[in-house]
């Protein structure tokens, strides 16, 4: 292969690996909690569509499925991060908000990037619509 069709298939190969900066930090922060439920001995199951209002089911080594809604947060140059707790998207009627419904699934689980941590809050009626955390508090949550 000569250097001029090198330079072309690389051209190629990153056009195709381009990802949004969205949905690369989502994906990031879904990779970072399998990875935790893992260690704490959870068995991570990823549902088959994308049209669940959960993201993860986590079996327990008793057998109890928890469901789990993904939330990736960065940490602000003030040192905050505020994760709010709804979903968004957009089709060909605009742009659309709704918050979760607390029968939807039993945990969030944010992973924040700076921390490298993943906080998991109860999905319950004690639960904000938004938490705003800073850099020096990190709040862990038993599953």
């Amino acid at each position: 292969m000569q250097a001029t069709e090198l330079q072309v298939v690389n051209s190629v190969v990153k056009k195709e690996v381009k990802i949004c900066t969205t949905q690369k930090s989502a994906d990031i922060g879904l990779t970072k909690v399998i990875s935790d439920l893992t260690l704490k001995g959870y068995v991570p199951c990823i549902p088959l569509s994308e049209h669940q209002p959960y993201d993860i089911v986590a079996i327990a080594k008793t057998g109890t499925a928890v469901k789990l809604q993904v939330k990736y947060a960065s940490l602000k140059h003030d040192g905050t991060a505020e994760v709010r707790f709804r979903r968004s998207w957009a089709d060909k009627n605009g742009t659309h908000t709704e918050y979760c419904g607390r029968d939807e699934f039993n945990y969030y689980a944010i992973y924040c990037l700076e921390k490298d941590a993943v906080l998991y809050v109860p999905n319950n009626s004690a639960c904000p619509n938004a938490i705003r955390l800073t850099s020096l508090q990190i709040i862990r949550y038993k599953m």
